[in-house]
């Protein structure tokens, strides 16, 4: 069982560098993020030809990442996205993946330059890209690691094996285990996240009132595509720290951007 699970890498994963060094082994990758892109041309970059990239979505698409595009990661329009109805946010979420999905454009090309060398010009067959592919299990036979998949649209089941599986899926929010006392004392969404303020404060009512409770990166469905981006966490704590001192300790500006999302 060991070596089954030890064939099983997650993204990120300190045994892949180990990988690496084997004798080229056979490899499925799973997932079609930046990521999953990353890891695929780092693997064909070191020669390894026996590769079945497969995603669940409908094929290995690029992140918007033009300058109007990218205004979508503001303050200005987390005003906007919070100022909507929960069911608006909700609508509006769905048609955003390609702002926060997907592979930067210039990896893609530059994949596509040496997956032409290697499977136009030089004839190599043994690299494979699969879209629409749900991993429905996995289990363990002669030594390899096989995969079982349906087809999104005409629902086949198909069958890969490997020596290693690499599973570039992202993460789903953790459980907040330590926070498990002062659950009943704290107002969820819908959604099942924190009812947090635009402020990032947490609709946290003690019986004694006592605390005051501030989340950072968490609030997608109430603050929209910009959440987990890093670039704003300096505008985040900021806006916290206002909140805490309760007067505007860090100017914070608006309206610097070109799109009028309201």
């Amino acid at each position: 069982m060991n070596g089954f699970l030890n064939s099983i890498l997650f993204e990120p994963e300190p045994n892949f560098d180990e990988l690496l060094k084997k004798k080229k082994p056979d490899i499925i990758l799973v997932g079609s993020g930046q990521s999953a892109g990353e890891i695929f041309y780092k693997l064909i970059q070191n020669d390894f030809n026996n590769i079945h990239w497969v995603t669940d979505d409908e094929g290995f698409f690029p992140m918007e990442y033009t300058p109007l595009a990218l205004e979508h990661f503001s303050p200005d329009y987390m005003d906007f996205f919070y100022s909507l109805s929960e069911e608006a946010r909700k609508n509006l979420l769905k048609k955003q993946d390609f702002l926060y999905k997907g592979i930067n454009s210039n990896l893609l090309k530059n994949i596509y330059s040496m997956l032409y060398q290697k499977i136009i010009l030089n004839n190599e067959k043994s690299i494979k890209l699969n879209s629409n592919l749900k991993l429905i299990q996995t289990c363990q036979n002669q030594g390899k690691i096989c995969c079982d998949f349906v087809h999104n649209y005409t629902n086949t089941s198909s069958k890969i094996s490997a020596d290693y599986v690499i599973l570039a899926t992202g993460y789903q929010q953790a459980s907040l285990d330590f926070m498990s006392e002062l659950d009943p004392c704290i107002k969820k969404q819908p959604c099942g996240s924190y009812d947090i303020d635009r402020n990032y404060e947490v609709n946290y009512q003690h019986p004694n009132g006592m605390g005051r409770i501030f989340v950072q990166n968490m609030g997608l469905c109430t603050h929209g595509v910009g959440t987990p981006d890093l670039g704003l966490s300096a505008h985040r704590s900021a806006t916290i720290i206002n909140r805490i001192l309760d007067k505007e300790f860090y100017k914070l500006s608006r309206n610097n951007i070109l799109s009028n999302f309201s």
